[in-house]
């Protein structure tokens, strides 16, 4: 890369982080020991022209709101107090990932996607099957904790494949060749509501739109 690239680099990042912080997105996979705390890179919170608070408010799709405390370190943020129950309340596992948008007022919105880039129907349906406790006999594990049974998890994926197509987002992760093809996952397919057609409109946020053809 030239000087002149690192400058156009250096603008555009500087330009990015001039932005209003509820403008900003970022994504945090869950990688290790999540279930009990997950970190912000420091790197990220470069970006951000605030800090965040001590106490946050992480809400999803489904309009439902959790406390979480922040732990902070000089190269980092831990959300800790309360993350266990978050993670619990959504059946979070391994290798997913939670996009986070600062909305103000110390909240966060947050889109959680499985370990497919499938959005969790847990976190966006606002009357899902799974929530306890309804039947608690049903939904305690060997451990003593709460989780859902197969047959809410099967009604509650059918409650999201009824939404509109409008109303999901599956995650994508940028990998081996993929400067000439995209794959779409096959899960995501799966919960899609008719046909996809033979071409598409790509729009970014800064207003651009770009065709691509489908193959099916």
């Amino acid at each position: 890369m030239d000087s002149s690239c690192r400058r156009c680099e250096w603008r555009a990042e500087k330009a990015y982080k001039d932005l209003d912080d509820r403008q900003k997105y970022f994504l945090v996979p869950m990688k290790g020991d999540f279930q009990q705390a997950i970190t912000i890179p420091g790197k990220l919170l470069e970006r951000l022209k605030g800090e965040i608070p001590a106490q946050i408010t992480l809400g999803t799709r489904n309009r439902n709101s959790s406390t979480i405390g922040v732990a902070k370190y000089p190269d980092k943020v831990v959300f800790s107090a309360g993350w266990a129950t978050f993670v619990d309340t959504y059946d979070l596992h391994i290798d997913g990932s939670m996009m986070f948008r600062y909305t103000g007022d110390s909240q966060f919105h947050v889109i959680i996607f499985d370990q497919f880039g499938c959005e969790e129907p847990l976190s966006v349906l606002e009357d899902y099957a799974c929530l306890p406790p309804r039947d608690p006999e049903r939904h305690i594990d060997a451990t003593g904790t709460m989780k859902c049974c197969q047959n809410c998890k099967e009604l509650d994926e059918y409650k999201y494949h009824s939404l509109d197509n409008e109303e999901k987002y599956f995650l994508v992760s940028v990998k081996g060749d993929f400067r000439h093809e995209m794959t779409v996952p096959e899960e995501y397919a799966r919960y899609f509501r008719g046909e996809f057609p033979g071409e598409i409109k790509l729009e970014t946020r800064n207003g651009y739109s770009y065709p691509a053809g489908v193959a099916k």
